[in-house]
């Protein structure tokens, strides 16, 4: 094989630095250094820390000269012109292109070198050491035979074993109906031979079947076939009892194969089969293989085109974040607890692992420090080419892997978390009750990190701070019961309004250190427990106790309570009788003594504020809230008219759950407050707001105990 025609310019590019070292090439580097020896990478190029790669950044200059070459048969310079011209208004709509001197176009080989050095500090973890350890599976498993095309069952499946290693798919249902799905009574028949088959299953099922195999794996497992779908009570029960396992599932598979394309099951992968991609790629042989090297070449990508523009987009962004199968609420956890994704995105395929992150951009393992791109000069107009695309390394990480727990910090641990909450309450789910299953896993997973345990959604440990969530977004009332039978009724129950599951949209639930040194809760929440009927802390053994000191001491004209008895709910709520307390899920009203107030806050203010860009959230006012003279005196959330429907009067009444003071600055302090109303002796959420404390304090408040569900 000969290398291709290149032009002048393109021939001083120093082809050879963009070879692939390996994670495995710079685990050995390592050692050698630690060892004295002289290190070497793949071609000779780079020598170890402190002495740079003699490699120089070309100028391939303006676009006139890449066309005019282009024309003369230099196949990189029409490959970059292919590119420009098929991305440019995608880049940037509606705008020409500059031409002449203002634009130039540079390629700079040494942009990698980077990501070698600093890849040093977490090398070690870069064997299968990172991985997890893997334990039997007590509960029972179907998977498709990919070579018999048939289901297999498994009563205990043991992922130790290789030769029933597994693929797992997650990909996106989307309108269109399954060809295939698995019922009692079809199980029978898909227990034999050759009864999955091109014909009866969606294309990206077919496919996922057709590279499982092609990878040297026996099995996949899908839910449309994997998990019964049928309406039977049988069915229902299986559907049940593997739902709950699919964390599990996606955590032992030996790789979970993303469908990030296409609207529905009937896309298939990407690049799987001729003509399935946007653009069609070109490859250039810039070095060519002989009985010492494999020889290099580079191909074209291009980025898919985004359905919506806003400031959202960033172009470092990669398919597979724009795509559906991304909105899609159940693919979060799927995506975070694989311990290797295959991901088939429009336009390329990508592979990431704990140890390793490759696409069709490059070759490299590391993600490249995306400050190591940014032109410092503003002129000319710089276009940096073959440069490696930005992966969303954290998202694509394994949640719990023993890399995540060696690496996890308190910082870093409440911080992920609440990316995490917000990143999936954005998400969309063809079923609103499946909220607390489809982030089950992540919450399991983040037990095993930080030894944390949560309660729909929210952390005990932090449980009273948490309850002042907040969001950018217009939310409504989740309507929708539970899909699964759950909590200790074992039926299907209406989410509580004081958790972010209980709302639909955006939800940010910040309860990190740096928050803790401002922001003191002012109430203590208790749940109740049936069999027999007791009142227990719901934060558990994990409560504050400097929070219960604040909390004993005077605040506002008077002070909660670090204790709570049923005999104080008698008293105080006569309608939550304890016959009917039994009737409720344990836990799933918070009992706590709070200091209330009320305040005008008008209907007419209240907007729909839905996706938008961070300009629109920097410009927009937040609905104000005013004392009985008509002063402003703190702002709430947007929240949906519909929530409010049936409140008769503006005046509301609010709860203070914490307070905010920032020592270091002359600030006021504030009150975070939560909006209720009552229904049959119990409170329901209705918004968040912060309120001015020298305001509350002017609104006469009073304390009283709490019943919020």
């Amino acid at each position: 094989m000969e290398r291709d025609t290149l032009c002048e310019k393109c021939r001083q590019i120093e082809f050879s630095a963009l070879s692939t070292t390996t994670l495995a090439d710079v685990y050995r580097a390592r050692k050698d250094i630690s060892r004295g020896v002289p290190l070497f990478l793949p071609q000779g190029t780079w020598r170890g820390p402190g002495e740079p790669p003699q490699v120089n950044k070309v100028n391939l200059g303006s676009l006139e000269r890449i066309e005019h070459d282009s024309a003369l048969g230099c196949k990189l310079c029409a490959v970059i012109l292919d590119v420009v011209h098929r991305q440019g208004g995608f880049i940037a709509p509606g705008v020409a292109l500059p031409r002449g001197d203002e634009v130039h176009f540079w390629a700079d080989p040494s942009a990698y070198y980077g990501c070698i050095t600093d890849s040093f500090e977490d090398i070690e973890w870069s064997s299968n050491n990172a991985y997890f350890v893997l334990k039997r599976l007590p509960f029972r498993l179907r998977l498709i035979d990919v070579n018999e095309r048939c289901i297999r069952f498994f009563e205990e499946y043991d992922p130790s074993d290789s030769h029933t290693a597994f693929a797992a798919l997650s990909y996106v249902w989307g309108l269109k109906p399954q060809k295939l799905l698995l019922t009692a009574e079809k199980e029978p028949m898909l227990t034999k031979p050759g009864a999955i088959g091109d014909n009866n299953v969606s294309q990206t099922i077919y496919d996922a079947i057709e590279v499982t195999k092609s990878l040297g794996l026996g099995y996949l497992w899908v839910d449309a076939i994997c998990i019964r779908q049928g309406k039977t009570r049988k069915d229902e029960r299986d559907k049940a009892e593997q739902i709950g396992n699919m964390a599990e599932i996606y955590r032992s598979a030996f790789l979970t194969i993303v469908a990030a394309s296409g609207e529905d099951a009937e896309a298939g992968l990407a690049g799987l089969r001729p003509g399935t991609r946007s653009f069609p790629q070109q490859e250039i042989v810039v070095i060519p293989p002989d009985q010492d090297q494999p020889g290099l070449s580079l191909l074209s990508v291009c980025k898919r085109i985004p359905k919506h523009f806003g400031e959202f987009f960033d172009m470092r962004d990669e398919d597979a974040d724009n795509s559906t199968w991304n909105t899609r609420g159940w693919t979060l956890q799927e995506r975070a607890l694989s311990r290797r994704n295959l991901i088939f995105t429009e336009e390329q395929v990508l592979w990431a692992c704990d140890g390793a992150y490759f696409c069709e951009e490059t070759a490299f393992e590391h993600p490249i420090n995306e400050t190591r791109h940014l032109s410092k000069e503003n002129n000319p107009i710089r276009f940096e080419l073959l440069n490696g695309s930005r992966l969303s390394a954290a998202s694509l990480r394994s949640l719990d892997s023993k890399m995540a727990q060696i690496l996890s910090s308190s910082k870093g641990f409440w911080n992920r978390y609440r990316l995490l909450v917000r990143n999936f309450s954005m998400r969309n789910l063809g079923f609103p009750g499946d909220i607390h299953d489809a982030f089950l896993g992540i919450m399991l997973a983040m037990q095993r990190i930080g030894n944390e345990h949560f309660h729909w959604g929210h952390p005990r440990s932090r449980f009273e701070l948490s309850l002042s969530w907040s969001t950018f977004h217009t939310l409504s009332k989740r309507s929708a019961k539970t899909t699964l039978p759950m909590t200790s009724l074992n039926t299907h129950v209406d989410f509580p309004t004081w958790s972010w599951m209980g709302w639909v949209g955006e939800a940010s639930v910040s309860v990190s250190d740096e928050r803790l040194e401002t922001e003191t809760p002012t109430v203590l929440c208790f749940g109740h427990k049936s069999n027999p009927l007791r009142l227990t802390r719901i934060g558990g053994n994990n409560a504050n106790e400097d929070m219960l000191e604040h909390l004993e001491s005077q605040w506002l004209g008077g002070s909660t309570r670090s204790e709570l008895s049923l005999d104080d709910i008698s008293e105080s709520l006569p309608e939550l009788t304890q016959p009917r307390l039994q009737e409720v899920p344990d836990e799933h009203v918070l009992f706590f003594w709070a200091s209330t107030a009320f305040f005008q806050a008008h209907m007419s203010e209240v907007e729909e504020r839905q996706l938008a860009t961070w300009s629109d959230y920097a410009a927009a006012k937040r609905p104000v809230i005013h004392d009985l003279k008509g002063v402003v005196v703190g702002e709430r959330n947007f929240v949906s008219s519909a929530t409010m429907r049936g409140l008769d009067s503006s005046l509301a009444e609010f709860i203070a759950v914490a307070r905010r003071k920032i020592a270091d600055l002359d600030l006021p302090a504030t009150v975070l407050a939560l909006q209720i109303r009552w229904v049959a002796g119990v409170a329901q959420r209705l918004n968040y707001a912060e309120i001015d404390e020298v305001a509350w304090e002017e609104a006469s408040p009073t304390w009283k105990l709490i019943a919020l569900m």
